[in-house]
C-alpha cells in the first residue's frame, strides 16, 4: 500500500505541478501582453502630438493660394507657420519601406531640415470637397482625415496575437 500512496502522490504532485507551471507561463504571456500594449499606445500617443500639431497649424500664415503642396492617399505636404517665427516650413508626411518595416517620415525643410521616422502598419490621408467627397485634387481640399495603425508584432512571442493601435482624426483647417 505505500508504494501505490506514494506513486499516487507523485502523480498528483505532477499535475499540480504542471499546473502551476501553466499558470505562470500564461501570467507572464498577459504581462508581457500589457507592458507591449502600453508601450504601443504611448508611442502611438506621441506620434498622434506632433501630428495633431502639424495639422492645427496646416496654412497658418501662409499667403499661398495652395497650402498643401501635394497629397495622395499615403502622403501629404503642406505649408505652415509652425512655430510662430514668420517663417513658412514646408512639411512633409510620407511612407517608405525600410528592411522590410513600413515607417512614416515626417519631413520639415525649413531653414534648418528636420525629420524622424516612426515604424507603423498603415498612414491614410483623405481630402474631402466641401460637400464631404474625397478628393486629391488640391484646389479642392477642405477637410482632411488622418489615419494611423501601429502593429507591435516584431514584440510578441506568440503569433496569434497582434499588439496595435489605431488613431483617426478629421481636420477642419479654416485657411484653405
Amino acid at each position: 500500500m505505500g508504494t501505490l500512496d506514494l506513486t499516487g502522490s507523485f502523480i498528483v504532485g505532477g499535475i499540480i505541478l504542471f499546473t502551476l507551471t501553466a499558470v505562470f507561463v500564461r501570467f507572464t504571456s498577459s504581462s508581457q501582453s500589457a507592458i507591449i500594449n502600453e508601450f504601443t499606445q504611448s508611442s502611438l500617443t506621441n506620434v498622434s502630438e506632433v501630428i495633431d500639431h502639424d495639422f492645427n497649424k496646416l496654412g497658418y500664415r501662409v499667403g499661398a493660394t495652395n497650402k498643401i503642396t501635394s497629397i495622395d492617399t499615403a502622403s501629404i505636404s503642406f505649408l505652415a507657420d509652425l512655430n510662430n517665427d514668420g517663417t513658412i516650413d514646408s512639411i512633409s508626411y510620407y511612407t517608405k519601406t525600410v528592411n522590410g518595416y513600413l515607417k512614416l517620415v515626417r519631413r520639415n525643410s525649413s531653414l534648418s531640415p528636420a525629420e524622424w521616422e516612426v515604424t507603423i502598419d498603415d498612414f491614410d490621408v483623405i481630402g474631402y470637397d466641401s460637400v464631404g467627397t474625397a478628393t486629391y485634387t488640391i484646389a479642392n481640399v477642405r477637410s482632411l482625415k488622418i489615419g494611423l495603425l501601429l502593429n507591435n508584432e516584431i514584440f510578441t512571442t506568440d503569433s496569434t496575437e497582434i499588439i496595435g493601435a489605431y488613431w483617426e482624426k478629421r481636420y477642419y483647417p479654416k485657411n484653405l
